[in-house]
């Protein structure tokens, strides 16, 4: 009789793989023994049994662990977002202090789209070139949004009357500039759920709210995440506070 069959059948019920190989084993063993070597049977329900229940572990398995690397992924990439809106809120300081952009020649700086502040997209006004900011952000569409492991980033800077306005709808007068000196808001959105269950938004206070996303993502509109602090009953950018209703302070 085999030992290494019994081995195997017994294995077949407590680790698999095991019973797996020492029944491949036994079977070269006795059938190599032209009938001296007994056991046939434990070693083909033994592989058998390992084989099968093998098989079977591997899609278990895969469904406990996918899921759960699926979403570590998506918080690593939630959390890349949050720290890139701290980078460009950087970026925009540095930016508006070297005077980038002045449309009303005052001295005093005016805030940048991200295309700007990367340098891929001429300064309004002066045509200057800014090294603000990673050139990795530099491929942006129309209205100034770009794409970067996962997630959309675009910034808003506020109008002549406050309103929010994308690099499409930006134009180099001077009309808004002093309220560009102050404010802006730029939101971070994952390109599907698979990338993040999370929105975000800086403004130039350096603090960053979220919003938990579901169904369809869209890009938000510039005033998604602001609230009338100060009452006059309209939002404007670089006045009002981030806390919209669904919203809270990372």
């Amino acid at each position: 009789m085999s030992k290494t069959a019994i081995a195997s059948f017994i294995c077949a019920f407590l680790c698999q793989p095991a019973g797996l190989i020492l029944g491949i084993i036994a079977l070269v063993k006795i059938l190599g023994s032209r009938g001296q070597l007994g056991g046939l049977g434990f070693a083909i329900a033994g592989t058998a049994i390992s084989a099968c229940s093998t098989l079977l572990c591997i899609p278990i398995g895969a469904a406990i662990v996918i899921p759960s690397l699926m979403t570590t992924r998506s918080q690593a990439l939630e959390t890349r977002a949050a720290a890139t809106l701290k980078m460009f809120a950087s970026s925009q300081e540095i930016f508006r202090l070297d005077g980038c952009v002045d449309l009303d020649s005052d001295g005093d700086g005016e805030y940048g789209y991200i295309g700007e502040l990367a340098g891929s997209v001429p300064c309004r006004g002066s045509g200057k070139r800014a090294k603000a900011a990673s050139c990795e952000f530099g491929r942006t569409d129309s209205r100034g949004m770009v794409i970067s492991m996962g997630y959309c980033y675009i910034v808003y800077l506020p109008g002549a009357s406050g309103i929010g306005e994308d690099a499409g709808q930006a134009s180099a007068n001077a009309s808004a500039a002093n309220l560009q000196e102050t404010g802006y808001v730029i939101y971070a959105w994952p390109v599907s759920r698979s990338t993040g269950r999370k929105m975000f938004a800086i403004t130039q206070e350096g603090l960053i709210a979220q919003k938990a996303v579901s169904g369809v993502i869209t890009a938000p509109n510039w005033d998604e995440a602001f609230i009338d602090s100060d009452g006059d009953g309209r939002i404007q950018i670089g006045v009002d506070s981030l806390g919209a209703p669904g919203w809270s302070m990372r």
